[in-house]
């Protein structure tokens, strides 16, 4: 959502100032510069450097990460930055909240939730009462702000429920593919199968899971062959001549075109997936289930979702089906592009990130005091 943001600022003439915290690895920045040139200012920081903070920031705890920003606030010169007269702030992630304090009192508040973020801190050994303390916690959080974007409207609407009033649902914009692009290469697809992932534990724990229950028993032999691309294929324990762990690549959308089918063996997670959203974006069909597809709403005819953990051999025959019919394949990339471009389009975000920042800028003017003296 960040690079959205930024997006949106350039395409409305504002010129932000970009805090990048870094750990001292300068690969990349060159190029990252260049991108952002048109910014007010890019401002590094090696806060990770910082023993304290990367300790806290190197333990995978909910607590940990909410200390690691308070740490982060008394760094001088990162406070500094932060004290800096501003109309609107953008803070990402709900562990940054320590940040506000160092913020100006005046400043619009916004953060970008994602989803609820302490649900990624739970393992298989967190206690269920442990995981609703966080979560009661994070709503909590919420009300420091003027305002917090979701991008899935079922987890906005909760959040309001939950007492957090100042939740707002805003789409997560898809970039969409060149439509005169052929959603498969003209040569014939290198892969029938295609899953893209970080190496965040879902991710992981999803695609061993397919390997085990469904490719390796009864998909590989018929000769099924599948890429892997992202940093999930560092973690994963997968060594097949049939599974292509293609790591990062420079290309996707041509990884995208060279793929008859995408499959997302999703079992947890929250927010929205954008994995399902690119790949729609692609126009590429899906396979994936219930948590795969979560957050959107009306698109059963833009891809298909089964329970891979109840059958996993009907997955299997469902997903060979559709690598032996491109016409299958072309009706179902076909309806998933379409409700992409009708509700994930940049043009959709765009609007009503107009109208949203519009309203939450009136309201902070017509509440500051010299705005009231001035009526007065």
């Amino acid at each position: 959502m960040a690079r959205a943001h930024m997006s949106y600022f350039r395409s409305r003439g504002i010129r932000p100032t970009v805090i990048v915290p870094i750990d001292g690895n300068t690969a990349g920045l060159e190029e990252f510069e260049r991108e952002y040139a048109w910014t007010r200012e890019v401002c590094y920081l090696p806060l990770f450097k910082v023993p304290h903070i990367e300790r806290c920031l190197h333990t995978w705890a909910f607590d940990s990460y909410l200390a690691g920003h308070a740490a982060m606030c008394e760094v001088p010169d990162f406070r500094c930055i932060l004290s800096r007269p501003a109309d609107l702030v953008f803070l990402n992630y709900v562990f940054s909240c320590p940040l506000l304090d160092a913020l100006p009192g005046n400043a619009v508040r916004i953060l970008e939730s994602h989803d609820f973020i302490s649900r990624q801190f739970l393992t298989s050994d967190t206690a269920p009462a442990v995981a609703t303390q966080h979560l009661n916690l994070e709503f909590e959080l919420y009300s420091l702000f003027d305002a917090v974007f979701m991008i899935n409207e079922d987890e906005a609407l909760l959040a309001g429920e939950r007492g957090a009033a100042n939740s707002i649902y805003v789409p997560q914009p898809v970039e969409l593919t060149d439509p005169g692009l052929p959603a498969e290469e003209s040569a014939g697809p290198l892969y029938d199968l295609l899953f893209v992932g970080s190496d965040y534990p879902p991710n992981v724990e999803g695609t061993e899971w397919f390997y085990e229950h469904v490719f390796a028993p009864h998909l590989k032999q018929h000769g099924v062959r599948w890429a892997i691309v992202g940093s999930v294929c560092r973690r994963l324990n997968v060594r097949d001549a049939s599974v292509h762990l293609l790591g990062v690549v420079e290309d996707l959308g041509r990884i995208y075109r060279g793929a008859k089918l995408v499959v997302i063996p999703l079992f947890r997670g929250a927010g929205i997936s954008i994995k399902t959203l690119e790949a729609l974006g692609q126009a590429k069909p899906i396979v994936t289930t219930a948590c795969g597809r979560r957050g959107l709403k009306g698109c059963e005819q833009a891809l298909v979702e089964l329970d891979f953990q109840d059958d996993p051999r009907l997955a299997a025959e469902r997903i060979l089906h559709l690598c032996g019919s491109a016409a299958a394949r072309r009706k179902l990339g076909d309806a998933g592009y379409q409700y992409v471009r009708r509700h994930f389009s940049p043009q959709a975000y765009g609007e009503k990130l107009d109208r949203t920042l519009d309203r939450l800028l009136s309201d902070k003017l017509s509440a500051s005091p010299t705005a009231a003296s001035r009526a007065a």
